[in-house]
């Protein structure tokens, strides 16, 4: 439902353990050691993560946010970008998503923002993209980089 062309705009995650990671309707087993790239538009999640999944297991990774190889790309994607707060809601993150995955149905249908109450955090007015963080899990800025951290 998005009627322009994805900008060219990854993630990139490095499993530390063992995991199941899911990439639109298709479930990946990933090794410690391994890595995905892919674009950030895709819907993606961890699999089997709730607190009620039979096979629920707690699992270590690096997620990289915003990854470009091109530098325009990376200029034309800030302008209409901005990172956004909301309200952070582990209850329904560990319980509701762990039997329902409610998150890829609204990200699929745009609706993100109208569901979720979110606030700019770069104070911008106007964006089409998004990225949720939460600023009290900000840890430090390094060479330009905004690093975050989520258990």
């Amino acid at each position: 439902y998005f009627p322009k062309t994805y900008p060219k705009v990854y993630t990139l995650i490095v499993f530390l353990d063992d995991a199941q990671h899911r990439q639109g309707k298709t479930i990946l087993s990933c090794k410690r050691g391994d890595c995905l790239l892919f674009n950030a538009f895709n819907i993606h999640s961890g699999y089997n993560m709730g607190h009620i999944a039979q096979t629920h297991k707690k699992r270590r990774i690096l997620q990289f946010f915003h990854v470009f190889f091109d530098e325009q790309e990376y200029h034309a994607f800030e302008k209409e970008h901005s990172l956004v707060s909301h309200t952070q809601n582990d209850f329904f993150t560990k319980y509701v998503n762990g039997s329902i995955d409610l998150r890829s149905g609204l990200e699929y249908m745009n609706l993100m923002p109208v569901v979720v109450p979110t606030q700019s955090i770069d104070k911008k007015k106007t964006y089409t993209y998004t990225t949720f963080v939460e600023p009290k899990q900000f840890m430090a800025n390094i060479d330009g980089v905004d690093y975050y951290n989520k258990f």
